[in-house]
């Protein structure tokens, strides 16, 4: 017997929370970019998941639609209290990159909270 389907839902990073930006030095892309590659991420993940409202279906979410409302100052207020710098520093991805003395952006260290941040919205609009 087969496990019951679960919801599953794909979130993609948006201009603002990618850490691709800063590593890489690409230029933010346009709003029509961003549309396009939404609709070719759901055309590879159709072949494997139904999109929809039902029960099991996968909903495809930008998570542009939170994050471009999103104060910067209003943000660190709420939920920089809840992450220590301490604590960022045993995940592997940031401890390697210190001790290879390779570079590491503001904007890829905050990377962690906006991911956890998008989990939250994700959690809130759709359970």
């Amino acid at each position: 017997m087969l496990p019951q389907a679960r919801r599953v839902r794909v979130s993609w990073p948006t201009t603002a929370s990618c850490p691709l930006l800063a590593r890489c030095h690409l230029s933010v892309p346009r709003d029509d970019d961003v549309q396009r590659n939404i609709q070719g991420i759901a055309s590879v993940f159709a072949k494997f998941l139904t999109f929809g409202d039902g029960p099991t279906d996968a909903k495809l979410v930008n998570n542009d639609d939170w994050l471009r409302h999103l104060s910067y100052l209003d943000f660190l207020r709420e939920y920089g209290p809840h992450f220590t710098i301490n604590r960022m520093m045993t995940y592997d991805s940031v401890r390697l990159r210190l001790e290879r003395e390779q570079p590491l952006s503001f904007l890829e260290f905050n990377y962690m909270l906006l991911q956890a941040y998008d989990f939250t919205e994700l959690y809130r609009r759709y359970g």
